[in-house]
């Protein structure tokens, strides 16, 4: 089984989701509360990163913890102020 790791910068939405997740029985899932912007990097390389907050940038932090060939998915805040997704 896969691993996953979430990292949540509000806590009382990491809460919920750690709470929920263990309720539900999923032991592949790893929760984190602290600033995305940084990953994870102890558990890294990753096969793929999700950010789920649109970004103007792209995190040096966590192109490092990628995996050769790995794939990073982001809501992409356009200069006009359009959201589109970008892989």
């Amino acid at each position: 089984m896969a691993q996953v790791y979430t990292i949540e910068i509000k806590q009382p939405l990491f809460l919920r989701a750690q709470n929920l997740l263990n309720k539900l029985g999923y032991t592949n899932v790893d929760c984190r509360h602290g600033d995305g912007y940084f990953g994870w990097p102890e558990a890294a390389p990753f096969d793929a990163i999700m950010i789920t907050a649109a970004v103007d940038h792209i995190p040096p932090p966590l192109v490092k913890q990628l995996r050769d060939g790995g794939r990073l998915v982001l809501p992409w805040e356009a200069p006009s102020g359009i959201r589109i997704s970008s892989c």
